[in-house]
């Protein structure tokens, strides 16, 4: 079967592009995003073994896997209406994996901008790294602003496994380091409780 749709909530003019095959328990689906101008910004697809109307029923009894993967190629984050709404602009490249979706699931996600703007702060580079398994989360974020930059670090137990959702397992250790990072960039964030932000965060925070 095949579907194309133009979605309104995305500012950005973007057509979305649906192909899908279901044969004998498994199914096969494949989604192309591209700009007006026939840019291609993501490509993503997924696979799934197991009778489809059962897992429709009974997702967390019926016996099933999936697997899917998308990459993203200068995406427009501007056009994304929540984010849109927090001031977030600038174009996004790197790929999200999910493998062994109700049976052994993990998933990773390496993503970067380097265009980054977060209400009136650009950024020059920015980037979010993780992988999370049915034993551990381990994630990094890097943000750098030119003269200023800030990086958080976040390791927790996890439990996955044939959940279709995983769950985080306390302890959970963060580090947070921050270097002449503008505390205005956290603004977008928290303007529903602070009406002004301004000066410059140094420091580094172990929790």
């Amino acid at each position: 079967s095949q579907a194309h749709v133009t979605l309104t909530r995305v500012s950005f003019p973007v057509d979305f592009d649906l192909t899908s095959h279901y044969a004998a328990g498994h199914t096969d689906a494949r989604l192309l995003a591209s700009t007006t101008g026939r840019a291609q910004v993501m490509d993503a697809e997924a696979h799934l073994e197991g009778q489809l109307l059962d897992v429709i029923e009974q997702p967390k009894q019926a016996a099933w896997a999936a697997a899917g993967r998308a990459h993203l190629t200068a995406f427009p984050l501007g056009g994304v209406g929540f984010l849109e709404d927090r001031q977030v602009r600038g174009h996004l490249t790197g790929d999200v994996v999910v493998e062994g979706l109700h049976r052994d699931a993990r998933a990773s996600v390496d993503l970067a901008a380097d265009d980054l703007q977060i209400g009136d702060v650009d950024y020059k580079g920015a980037r979010i790294h993780g992988a999370l398994d049915g034993h551990a989360l381990d994630a990094t974020v890097h943000l750098d602003h030119g003269d200023g930059s800030a990086d958080a670090h976040a390791v927790a137990g996890a439990a996955w496994g044939a959940a279709i959702v995983p769950s985080i397992d306390p302890p959970i250790d963060l580090s947070v380091a921050a270097q002449a990072f503008r505390a205005d960039a956290l603004l977008p964030f928290l303007h529903e409780t602070v009406a002004e932000l301004e000066g410059r965060l140094d420091g580094k925070a172990h929790i």
